[in-house]
């Protein structure tokens, strides 16, 4: 049975490449906080993708909010993985990078 009193936060990561890496990694994670000073991020969503993306590859992540609560949501992403260089050679990367935070009130259905 559904909680009437929860609502469903989604975040949604796409990758593209214009030019496809030889290995992809990408572990995506829905945070939220609470306001106030000292509040720490908690992981709600996790999810993880080896797939390369050619040209795209997409990852959901959800959780939901509590009726009446103000809270903070961002998407965290960490990528690694090689890529050939225009000398041949095989490179590693690494890339890390935060959305913005969003202030969301779960607020009563429509």
């Amino acid at each position: 049975m559904l909680n009437e009193e929860l609502r469903l936060v989604v975040g949604k990561v796409i990758f593209t490449c214009d030019q496809p890496p030889n290995t992809h990694n990408a572990i995506a994670s829905l945070e939220k906080r609470n306001p106030g000073i000292g509040a720490q991020w908690v992981v709600v969503d996790k999810q993880q993708s080896s797939r390369v993306p050619r040209p795209k590859e997409t990852i959901f992540l959800r959780g939901t909010c509590d009726f009446g609560e103000i809270q903070y949501w961002r998407v965290h992403v960490e990528i690694k993985g090689t890529v050939t260089q225009v000398d041949g050679m095989t490179a590693p990367f690494e890339v890390e990078d935060f959305s913005s935070r969003n202030q969301i009130t779960c607020r009563e259905r429509r």
